[in-house]
């Protein structure tokens, strides 16, 4: 990873818990190798707080998008502007982007993934 700056695009893993998650170290592996100037956190977030962590991502500018995961692939689908055909067909979302106007977008790749 190169160095962190403000102009660093900041990405999330959301789950509850948290520490199993391998997705951060092999995402900034692959941008720094891309020159991407990204990084992705992991972030504990009770279920509960979805709502907040959201809002709060929504208004961070720097925030990129989210890989999400258990428990909140169904609860962040009423929390995001718009998702995909296939994520409103199964109810849920496992990838947050966020558009150049600032809409947050879900997208589910579980079954992509599995093909």
């Amino acid at each position: 990873m190169t160095e962190i700056t403000g102009r660093t695009r900041v990405f999330a893993i959301l789950a509850d818990p948290i520490a199993q998650v391998k997705a951060p170290q092999g995402l900034n592996r692959l941008m720094a190798e891309r020159g991407v100037d990204g990084v992705m956190v992991p972030l504990h977030v009770a279920a509960a707080d979805l709502p907040t962590v959201v809002a709060g991502l929504r208004a961070t500018r720097s925030f990129g998008g989210a890989i999400v995961t258990v428990p909140h692939k169904t609860a962040i689908v009423p929390l995001l502007d718009a998702v995909s055909d296939a994520a409103r067909l199964v109810g849920a979302v496992n990838a947050v982007r966020r558009e150049p106007d600032g809409r947050l977008v879900g997208e589910i790749l579980d079954g992509a993934g599995f093909v």
